[in-house]
C-alpha cells in the first residue's frame, strides 16, 4: 500500500512541473508612486537628501514586439532629482523571461510615461512610444520612439524622435508624422532610416495661408503649394500631395 502511495506522489510531482514548463504568466500591470526621501551620509559624515526610487512601472506581454512572446518593463526611476526611463526587453524561455536587451532613456520629472503601443515601421510587430520631456508650448508633447528589432530581438532608440512631438502613424502614407505648435503649425511627414526620422514634407499652416513643402534625399526644400487657409482652426494634415486633413473640418 505505502509503494503504490509513493508512486501515486511521484507521478503529482511529476504532473505539477510539467505544468510548470508550459508558456510564461502574461503581464499587465501599471503601478505608481511618490520618490522616497532617503538620508545618506557622505565620506565627511554629512547627512544629504537622496531622492532614489522606481516611482513608474509598466510591464506587459501582450502589447509590446510579439504576443506572448516577449515581455516589456518600463520604469520611470529618480535619483537624486534626475529622472531616467529604464526600458527591459525579455524573451519567453519555456517558462522564464529572459532578458535580451536594456535602454536608458532621460525622463521627465513632471508628467508620466503615457506609453503608446503601434507598429511604427510597418513591420508586422508592435513598438513603443512614450512621454519623455517637457516642451517650451504646452501642446508640444516630447516623445521617445523605441522599436522592436525582431530578427535580433533588441530594442532600437529612434534618437531624434523628441525633436518631432506628438508623433502618430500614418497609415494612408505608411509613415509616421508630428504636429508642431510655433506660431502657427505644423505637419511633418517623417520615414525612419535606421535609428532617425527623417523628414520628407511638411504642411505649414501660419497666418492666412498654407504652405506646403518637399524635402529630399540631400536635404533640398522645394515648395510645391502654396494656398490661402480655407479652415477655420488649427489643423492636422494627413496627406501633404494632394492637401488632406484628417478631421471633419474640410
Amino acid at each position: 500500500m505505502r509503494h503504490y502511495l509513493f508512486v501515486l506522489l511521484l507521478l503529482l510531482i511529476i504532473g505539477c512541473g510539467q505544468k510548470n514548463r508550459k508558456q510564461p504568466t502574461h503581464w499587465s500591470r501599471y503601478e505608481m508612486r511618490h520618490p522616497i526621501i532617503e538620508d545618506t551620509v557622505t565620506d565627511s559624515g554629512l547627512s544629504i537628501e537622496e531622492y532614489t526610487d522606481t516611482i513608474e512601472t509598466y510591464i506587459d506581454s501582450l502589447k509590446f514586439g510579439v504576443k506572448r512572446k516577449t515581455k516589456l518593463e518600463l520604469l520611470r526611476i529618480c535619483t537624486n532629482g534626475d529622472f531616467i526611463a529604464k526600458i527591459k526587453l525579455y524573451q519567453a524561455n519555456g517558462s522564464r523571461w529572459t532578458l535580451r536587451d536594456t535602454l536608458d532613456v532621460p525622463a521627465t520629472g513632471l508628467r508620466e510615461l503615457s506609453p503608446f503601443f503601434s507598429d511604427f515601421n510597418s513591420d508586422g510587430y508592435s513598438d513603443l512610444l512614450f512621454i519623455s520631456n517637457e516642451a517650451a508650448r504646452g501642446a508640444n508633447t516630447m516623445q521617445t520612439l523605441v522599436l522592436y528589432d525582431h530578427r535580433n530581438q533588441r530594442l532600437i532608440r529612434i534618437r531624434n524622435s523628441e525633436n518631432y512631438p506628438n508623433l502618430e502613424y500614418n497609415k494612408k502614407l505608411k509613415c509616421i508624422d508630428a504636429l508642431i505648435f510655433t506660431g502657427g503649425m505644423t505637419t511633418s511627414f517623417l520615414r525612419i532610416e535606421k535609428d532617425s526620422l527623417i523628414e520628407f514634407a511638411n504642411v505649414d499652416l501660419f497666418n492666412k495661408y498654407i504652405t506646403v513643402t518637399t524635402i529630399d534625399q540631400s536635404g533640398k526644400r522645394k515648395i510645391i503649394e502654396q494656398v490661402k487657409n480655407r479652415f477655420t482652426g488649427f489643423e492636422r494634415f494627413s496627406n501633404y500631395n494632394p492637401l488632406k486633413v484628417n478631421s471633419l473640418a474640410e
